[in-house]
């Protein structure tokens, strides 16, 4: 690793590069020597394709073709003994893994913060080769700002582009967008088509959904029975919306807090 962070030294733009580097560059060199230091001890294709893909792109550290294809040589050959082996089913070698490892070597878990611009650019790159994960990832990320522009455009682009394939969270943010009209006109008709197949990949937020629309009457005739059961699926799996929102409906079903006031606590839990 040392040779690495001098010979990006050296490419990095004169002598006062040497003493004066930006906390992203810093935290490359850290997040290089720990990627290093788990694939000498313990190796992991997902950590080799992340630190590949980093030195393919020029992502936190300078472009470096060699070390990109030393990282790929590595994995061949560990897909090539998987295969020898019989066991190459099992070789978890995908865009949704490969985007989860990148995460992990830089030391996230979940969801990255707001000037993680390698992430970002991870995400548009797979979006477009068609990566059902990114696209749902930058459609989210579009929709709600996180760490970039609001565009609610290109959320419904990617969202819709993932929902093809069938994923349920794109097929509930795309619910949530017709239901608010972000951007497209309110369409309660497709918001609840988006919302009941969300609920067949059993998202608890298109329960609560459901239950709102039928407990408000919201382009649906209102239902409080129906309200309820969606409503109870939701906050039995912790859903803090959909908690509050039966809370709501015990209140004026009952015309007092007994049933409703342990669903508020758990509501703001």
């Amino acid at each position: 690793f040392g040779s690495k962070v001098e010979g990006a030294l050296s490419s990095g733009g004169g002598s006062t590069a040497a003493y004066s580097w930006s906390r992203a560059h810093r935290k490359a060199f850290r997040i290089l020597a720990e990627a290093d230091h788990k694939t000498q001890n313990y190796p992991s294709e997902e950590i080799l394709l992340a630190v590949g893909y980093r030195y393919f792109h020029g992502i936190g550290t300078r472009r470096d073709c060699q070390q990109a294809l030393s990282a790929y040589n590595s994995v061949a050959g560990s897909v090539e003994r998987y295969m020898a082996m019989g066991t190459g089913k099992d070789l978890p070698l995908d865009l949704g893994l490969m985007r989860i490892s990148l995460s992990e070597v830089d030391g996230v878990l979940g969801e990255f913060p707001q000037d993680e611009e390698d992430a970002l650019e991870f995400d548009r790159l797979n979006a477009e080769a068609g990566d059902q994960w990114s696209q749902k990832e930058l459609g989210w990320r579009s929709l709600t700002g996180n760490g970039m522009a609001r565009d609610v455009q290109g959320a419904q682009a990617n969202l819709e582009a993932a929902a093809v394939e069938g994923d349920p969270e794109a097929l509930h943010n795309l619910g949530y967008i017709h239901m608010n009209g972000l951007g497209v006109p309110v369409n309660y008709t497709k918001a609840k088509e988006h919302f009941e197949k969300a609920a067949e990949g059993n998202i608890n937020q298109a329960f609560n959904a459901l239950g709102y629309m039928y407990y408000q009457g919201v382009g649906v005739p209102r239902n409080l029975t129906e309200a309820e059961r969606l409503l109870k699926r939701a906050a039995e799996s912790d859903d803090g919306d959909g908690a509050f929102n039966l809370a709501a409906l015990y209140q004026e079903l009952d015309m007092n807090m007994s049933r409703a006031m342990p669903l508020l606590i758990q509501s703001s839990d």
